[in-house]
């Protein structure tokens, strides 16, 4: 587990840091700028600064401090950099760091000398220092310039904590924004550094420890944390030798419609790939020959459209240690129904998705009947409709949006995307990182479902199952990419891709 804390935040750690713990802040600029030098030596491809410049870009805080004491150790490891910024700093250590940089006569320049180094191509590197994670306002006059100069640039950019012109808070790019190919951040990644565009902007995104104590994270508590691939194996359920298929949970999948049961399909099969027992679909009995040859191991409920009763519904609610509730069901009568009543009688946990969410979106109350031990799972689009809200809006900060909804109504929310963000009512929320651009395709959600039911049947907690499950969801992603490619990534890859996270 790592955090993943706002610009407030990691000022306030850096503050303890200094303040209480005592270390001073000029150690821990030394520390930054040796990670941003080993960091861009381990990346930059061999040759790129064979008799080239290393232009850093520093300016007048500490975030240019941190930038000026990099080219120093550039200069002491046999480099040629060269420094630019806009004008003295402020704050000693920046003076301190400055006076080094002219005790060893290492040349700087100003804008017109920055033009022409760029302009002739003489730069091998150039090193991002000109902001830091505090920058709130959209960057104007000479700043954007030395920047739009540096994205024309071949060179190789590095950033130096965060890409000046990307808020830490949001990902948003203020106006412009440098285009880093590496980013080196300090202590926990930042908001800005994972959401998009910011994300983008990052290139590859390097987390060093530079020496902030757990205390400061103690006194801090930040509010959200996220995991990588390497965490995935170890969040599975334990499988006792001495086992029945009981032991591994029971899972009612309420899915599938009229010429709609690919989702009820994906979500009992990614179920039964995550290890769950025991996997019941509730289907409309148009769907039982497919699903019976599809997923063969699987219980089958039906319902008669035309003629539609409860009583079978019911019963394999009252039958189920979790139930899935949503996919492909459609907008009808009978769906309508049924959500009513999985709202009203399951006390085991529940994921609501997809068809799901529109009906309670749609009726008034129904998102009154939430509970703690339920998950939504909605896209942009299913979220603007739970919460009344634009999707420009919720794109812009899916952080809030998902914290505001799992406040308000008590409950688990995942909200998907690029970077999916698991909220509860109560307690630290997660943002996942793992998962491609192939997984934006018809079924993803589904198998989403399935991995979280089959989790919640397994015995795992309704916000532990939605956390590992997007986790592994993208991280069977990123193995079933590899494989196929992301342009040809389908759902039922995904599922059978859960095979090698053990």
């Amino acid at each position: 587990m790592k955090y993943v804390v706002n610009a407030m935040e990691m000022k306030h750690i850096d503050q303890y840091t200094i303040e209480k713990v005592g270390i001073p802040s000029v150690v821990l600029m030394e520390r930054a700028a040796h990670a941003v030098v080993s960091e861009i030596m381990k990346e930059v491809p061999a040759g790129t600064l064979q008799d080239r410049l290393c232009v850093v870009l520093c300016g007048k805080g500490n975030n240019g401090a941190d930038g000026l004491a990099a080219a120093r150790m550039l200069h002491i490891i046999g480099m040629r950099p060269v420094v630019y910024f806009p004008g003295e700093g402020r704050g000693e250590e920046w003076r301190t760091q400055y006076q080094i940089v002219k005790n060893l006569k290492i040349p700087v320049c100003d804008l017109n000398g920055l033009e022409e180094i760029l302009k002739e191509d003489r730069a091998g590197l150039i090193v991002d220092a000109l902001f830091g994670i505090g920058l709130n306002r959209g960057i104007e006059g000479e700043m954007a310039q030395v920047i739009g100069m540096a994205n024309q640039s071949r060179a190789y950019r590095a950033a130096v904590d965060i890409p000046s012109g990307i808020s830490a808070d949001t990902g948003e790019v203020l106006q412009i924004a440098f285009k880093a190919d590496l980013t080196v951040t300090f202590g926990s990644v930042k908001f800005g550094c994972l959401l998009y565009p910011g994300s983008y902007y990052c290139g590859k995104t390097v987390t060093a420890d530079i020496g902030f104590p757990k205390e400061a994270y103690d006194f801090v508590n930040p509010r959200f944390f996220t995991r990588d691939a390497s965490e995935a194996p170890v969040l599975l359920p334990e499988r006792p030798a001495n086992a029945h298929k009981g032991t591994f949970g029971r899972l009612t999948v309420i899915a599938g419609t009229y010429n709609m049961s690919g989702a009820a399909y994906l979500a009992a099969l990614a179920a039964y790939r995550i290890g769950t027992g025991l996997v019941r679909i509730v289907t409309p009995r148009d769907n039982r020959g497919i699903l019976q040859m599809g997923v063969p191991e699987a219980i089958l409920t039906t319902y008669d459209r035309e003629d539609f009763s409860l009583e079978p519904v019911m019963e394999a609610i009252h039958w189920a240690d979790a139930i899935v509730a949503g996919p492909g069901m459609g907008i009808n009568s009978c769906s309508k129904a049924i959500v009513r009543a999985v709202l009203q009688e399951a006390i085991c946990p529940v994921i609501f998705d997809a068809d799901a969410l529109r009906i309670i979106g749609d009726s008034e109350g129904l998102e009154q009947q939430l509970k703690v031990s339920h998950v939504v799972t909605p896209h942009l689009g299913e979220m603007a409709a739970l919460s009344g809200r634009k999707i420009q809006e919720i794109e812009e900060d899916p952080v809030m949006a998902a914290r505001e909804f799992s406040h308000i109504y008590q409950t688990n929310c995942v909200l998907k995307g690029a970077r999916t963000v698991v909220s509860r009512s109560v307690g630290r929320d997660y943002i996942n990182t793992t998962g491609n651009s192939g997984m934006a395709t018809a079924g993803s959600g589904d198998v989403l479902s399935g991995i979280i039911g089959g989790l919640m049947a397994q015995g795992m907690s309704p916000f532990d199952a939605a956390c590992a499950g997007v986790l592994i969801h993208g991280c069977a992603g990123d193995l079933a990419a590899k494989k196929k490619g992301e342009r040809a990534l389908m759902a039922s890859d995904l599922a059978e891709a859960l095979c090698l996270i053990r």
